[in-house]
């Protein structure tokens, strides 16, 4: 199968699959900071952390929010943000991030000693930390990180498939989700990534942890799949960092052709929006609640 493309540069994505001790950010840094080294080493240009990876994800009061959340100027933030003023990988990395009086469930990019994008959680189940945090309020938006185009999700998120699809429609290459998938949701890992990257023609990067957290397990499988569903990489329930070079031009149009003027596939310039836009509609036209 070939797919039409102009020349565009090869990457190398990582994603890192480790657990999280709660409430102990720097020491959730310092993990951080090892992983970054090991993956700049290894010529890695974006490296992928799990969601809520610097504070801990598992609370059971809203009160506990105070004693786990990081401010964007706190201390294992500046870390971090000092690590990459070197050459080496540009990262994303979630935590509980504490704005004002609300807290978030937050992703933050970094590149080159900035800050360069910070993205809040959506889509909130009833879940940890998930329950207390305010919901992000921004739409979809897409970031260049290392000459990559981000589309950005957190773990949940994956299950709206508008999400997915509003990001490759804005132009990403690559939608990179920090997760905490339960062991309980053992379904999403072997369903979600594939589908999302090949109905919408784009790379797609999951980062997992493969621990527990009071009495919650997770159940690892971070992967990096292709445009094509390919799984590049899958952690299984190891601890590590797991690298795949993707190529650009893949994920740079949607456009399929298996056989010029004959077999042609553009799932994106084959939408019909026109006829499902009004979200509304049930199934024999009744406009549901």
């Amino acid at each position: 199968m070939e797919v039409n493309h102009r020349e565009m540069p090869k990457k190398r994505v990582a994603v890192v699959q480790t657990g999280v001790t709660l409430g102990e950010p720097q020491e959730n840094a310092g993990k951080c900071l090892s992983y970054l080294e090991s993956a700049r080493s290894r010529g890695v240009d974006l490296l992928v952390f799990p969601e809520a990876m610097l504070t801990g994800y598992v609370v059971d009061r809203a009160e506990e929010l105070s004693s786990i959340g990081l401010s964007l100027d706190a201390d294992p933030l500046r870390r971090l943000i000092a690590a990459t003023r070197s050459a080496g990988p540009s990262i994303l990395v979630g935590l509980i991030e504490s704005s004002a009086d609300q807290y978030f469930n937050s992703v933050v990019g970094i590149e080159n000693g900035d800050l360069a994008t910070v993205y809040r959680k959506a889509h909130l189940p009833y879940l940890g930390a998930d329950r207390f945090v305010a919901r992000g309020t921004e739409p979809p938006s897409v970031v260049e990180l290392s000459g990559v185009r981000v589309g950005i999700g957190i773990c949940y998120d994956l299950r709206f498939p508008e999400w997915s699809r509003s990001l490759a429609l804005g132009g990403a290459q690559l939608l990179a989700f920090p997760t905490n998938w339960p062991a309980t949701g053992a379904a999403a890992p072997e369903i979600l990534p594939r589908c999302r990257a090949y109905e919408n023609q784009v790379y797609l990067a999951v980062a997992n942890r493969n621990d527990a957290e009071r009495g919650t397990e997770f159940v690892g499988r971070s992967q990096i799949v292709a445009p094509d569903g390919e799984v590049l990489a899958d952690a299984g329930n190891g601890e590590g960092l797991w690298e795949a070079l993707i190529d650009l031009s893949q994920a740079d149009g949607a456009r399929i052709v298996v056989e010029p003027g004959k077999v042609e596939i553009d799932p994106r310039r084959d939408r019909r929006p026109e006829l499902y836009a009004d979200h509304r509609l049930g199934v024999r036209g009744e406009v549901a609640p």
